[in-house]
């Protein structure tokens, strides 16, 4: 079994091309006073909705929503904090997202391309003449556009799969729910060899998107083995989830309902006497004539 999982997953970055001229590209987010999911290419790469009284401040990869050099849609969509919908949008809300490409290097990053903003500021002056938030008191607010990145790589990714969106909802979720269950038995049975066969795809495209070196390559096997191998592993039930169809129709995943923005594929462990999970996001795709689901994501 580890021979196989080994032979598919083990090596990754010399399945990496253009290594010298690579780019990351990443968001730099800064959204404070609610809740918020941020996309690029219709493809969930950030979401919060937890505490919205503070500020996220963070640097989210995207290379791996990015399957060719061009332009890139992305989406930012603001929701009020849970339990105060009816107030809308809180006239405090701040909102600032820069794309920036950037090279790692040992020692260091260099800025490979100038910074692009892509969401600045939004204010409006009230009729108390202070600076508000221009959408305060909305219910949802969604921002859109798009950006270039010139990355060295072509994936085929989702590129040519089928439009889900034409495929009768009820017979995919059926077929997603399926696909969701089989991996959950393979998890908890500790079968390696077929989650890694499932997952190859996936993990050769990401190695290519983020230019896997030869550490990040062995951090990447070495995480493999951590999360599906452990031997006291317990899966939970697969519940309060619905499906949902992202990648503008191509892809399609399972989110909790009870937990907004999370997967209902996880497994519980203990590290001493302490409680622990991994939670294994999945999205799926079938390509042009095929009728099987398959990870890319």
């Amino acid at each position: 079994m580890k021979q196989t999982v080994d032979t598919l997953l083990g090596n990754l970055d010399q399945k990496v091309r253009a290594y010298d001229q690579r780019v990351n590209y990443h968001a730099d987010i800064h959204v404070g006073g609610c809740n918020f999911e941020f996309l690029v290419n219709d493809i969930p790469v950030l979401q919060h909705f937890g505490n919205a009284n503070g500020t996220i401040q963070t640097s989210a990869p995207i290379n791996t929503a990015i399957l060719q050099p061009g332009p890139q849609q992305y989406k930012l969509i603001l929701y009020p904090p849970a339990g105060q919908e009816a107030r809308g949008l809180s006239e405090n809300i701040e909102t600032e997202i820069t794309i920036e490409a950037l090279r790692f290097r040992e020692g260091g990053t260099d800025r490979v391309y100038p910074d692009t903003a892509i969401i600045t500021p939004m204010k409006k002056i009230n009729a108390a003449g202070d600076s508000i938030f221009a959408d305060a008191g909305k219910p949802v607010a969604v921002y859109q556009g798009s950006f270039t990145a010139r990355v060295p790589y072509q994936l085929q990714g989702w590129h040519n799969s089928q439009d889900l969106r034409k495929t009768d909802s009820s017979r995919l979720a059926a077929e997603v729910v399926a696909f969701y269950q089989q991996t959950a038995e393979e998890i908890g049975q500790g079968q390696l060899d077929k989650l890694a066969g499932s997952l190859e795809k996936s993990e050769t495209e990401i190695a290519q998107a983020l230019f896997y070196g030869k550490a990040e390559a062995a951090d990447f096997l070495h995480t493999f083995y951590a999360s599906y191998g452990r031997p006291d592993l317990h899966v939970q039930p697969l519940e309060h989830y619905k499906m949902c169809i992202y990648g503008d129709g191509k892809l399609v995943t399972l989110q909790r309902t009870d937990v907004k923005g999370k997967t209902p594929l996880w497994a519980k462990y203990k590290e001493g006497d302490t409680p622990k999970y991994f939670a294994y996001t999945l999205y799926l795709h079938k390509p042009q004539g095929s009728n099987r689901l398959e990870v890319i994501r």
